[in-house]
């Protein structure tokens, strides 16, 4: 049996690891070679679980990519905003919802533009009304009450 080599393909023809066989005083030795066959037919079926750690490590770091961790407000100091005329204070309406802010009021029929998701705005529609589309855009429109 010295030196008898073995090569099987799958249904694809993909070569599977070559194995040799030796007898070794009366005791027959067999190796895998795994030469290009690793990537092919080693991994194939750890392809299931590859995805599954894939998907937990990107969740994983999904996860600590979240701007406002646990307890991010207990270090942040706070100056209590003064607001003008044309603005309203909103409790814990900073980022995070730690602090208070002002935000300017934005009268019925003007534009009320969509900041980028995640940051707070800084200014909103005036009560009883609210920002949706027109014909002219995006404009602070008077609520519709229900009877």
């Amino acid at each position: 049996m010295t030196g008898l080599p073995r090569s099987d393909t799958l249904t694809t023809g993909l070569p599977q690891p070559r194995q040799e066989c030796q007898n070794i005083n009366g005791t027959v030795v067999c190796a895998c070679h795994y030469i290009i066959a690793l990537s092919v037919c080693d991994i194939r079926p750890y392809n299931k679980m590859l995805r599954i750690i894939l998907l937990i490590s990107v969740g994983i770091i999904a996860a600590n990519a979240i701007a406002c961790p646990k307890n991010y407000c207990d270090d942040v100091c706070c100056t209590p905003p003064e607001c003008s005329e044309d603005e309203i204070l909103v409790k814990k309406g900073g980022f995070c919802g730690c602090c208070d802010v002002c935000r300017t009021i934005i009268r019925e029929g003007e534009p009320c533009p969509l900041g980028p998701r995640g940051i707070p705005p800084s200014s909103q529609c005036e009560e009883g009304t609210t920002c949706k589309s027109t014909d002219d855009g995006l404009k602070c429109v008077r609520n519709c009450k229900s009877e």
